[in-house]
């Protein structure tokens, strides 16, 4: 469990500094570019193009190249990427051209909820970004549900990473996870354009889910038998006092922060975590700890508890202490799951 969030310094993060250092005038025009981006779904498009920027900065040139030559076999590559590609990049270096397109595959699958119908169907998973809380298995042993009043709701056993490989079992964050990476690490057939197709979507997934996993309010809900009888949908039910609610403010909880302050987390991580290899079961049951002690907090709880049964809806307040606490959290776990999907996608190797 990583809750303390006290980075320490790391030899293994800190060789990519120099690299960082290059990138940072690229990277201060995507940061502009994604703060004009689509509205918030999960993290929101800068924090997943951010994770996704860090994963592609990790790459050797080599596999750099290979990936982005992957992603150009995307069904929806012309209408998704190149023609949002914005102008200051379409005659930029190469490289920056990569890394933008990397870190739009990384909101790619939040893009698919909005493209016409007929290919909706087809791109979009509206399941594939959560997990049921009640979702565990050995190494998820907590539940991600928080319980206001009444009884827990039983546990739902979760197959085996291996198991998921097998039967292509994709309905929540983890198994479409699983299933993504599973995708990736097949021998690529280059005359098959339907794999092609399939690997530069997975891609796309995988990024997108690697992020997803490590938000805390797509790993659970809260329940209470009267304000959230089949629960809170991950705090969208829970309004806040200002504006929006708890599951959005989480979502943008990057924003108002630098990419100084991402990298400086960033190259400061402990080195083992990544170490652990593709594990999405810690990663979540991870960002459920921190769901219980950080989110869903005594005064969030109470709050809720305190609001009358006739009420339609429940609203909240939350203090800067909460949202300082959220904000470097937040930067962690974006930093962390960057670090992980790289290592993990290194690891895979190049044909």
């Amino acid at each position: 469990m990583f809750a303390h969030l006290t980075p320490r310094p790391s030899p293994a993060r800190c060789q990519y500094q120099a690299c960082f250092l290059k990138a940072l005038p690229a990277l201060c025009i995507m940061a502009l570019t994604f703060l004009l981006s689509a509205p918030a779904h999960s993290w929101d498009a800068l924090g997943h193009e951010r994770s996704a920027a860090l994963v592609f900065d990790q790459l050797t040139e080599q596999e750099q190249d290979y990936w982005v030559a992957a992603l150009r076999h995307h069904p929806r590559f012309a209408e998704d990427f190149l023609s949002a590609m914005p102008e200051q990049l379409r005659d930029a270096d190469n490289k920056d051209q990569q890394r933008w397109l990397f870190a739009r595959a990384g909101y790619w699958p939040d893009i698919a909820r909005g493209i016409p119908d007929a290919a909706r169907a087809q791109f979009n998973h509206p399941n594939w970004h959560w997990i049921d809380g009640r979702w565990v298995r050995a190494d998820v042993p907590l539940q991600g549900n928080v319980y206001l009043d009444g009884t827990s709701l039983p546990d739902i056993n979760g197959p085996s990473d291996s198991r998921i490989r097998e039967s292509r079992l994709s309905d929540n964050v983890l198994t479409a996870l699983v299933t993504s990476e599973s995708i990736l690490k097949q021998p690529l057939n280059s005359a098959n354009a339907q794999q092609q197709a399939e690997l530069a979507i997975a891609l796309c997934w995988y990024l997108h889910l690697g992020a997803d996993i490590h938000q805390p309010l797509h790993a659970g809900a809260s329940y209470h038998g009267t304000h959230f009888p089949e629960g809170d949908r991950g705090g969208n039910m829970v309004r806040l006092a200002t504006r929006g609610n708890l599951h959005s403010l989480w979502d943008q909880a990057l924003r108002g922060s630098s990419w100084e302050q991402l990298l400086s987390v960033f190259e400061q991580l402990d080195p083992q975590p990544s170490a652990q290899g593709f594990t999405p079961g810690t990663w979540l049951q991870e960002s459920r700890e921190f769901l219980h002690a950080d989110v869903y907090t005594a005064p969030i709880k109470n709050q809720v508890l305190e609001t009358p049964a006739n009420t339609d809806e429940v609203t909240v307040s939350t203090e800067d202490d909460y949202r300082n606490r959220m904000q470097e959290i937040s930067l962690q776990r974006v930093a962390l799951s960057a670090a992980r999907l790289a290592d993990a996608l290194k690891a895979m190797g190049l044909p």
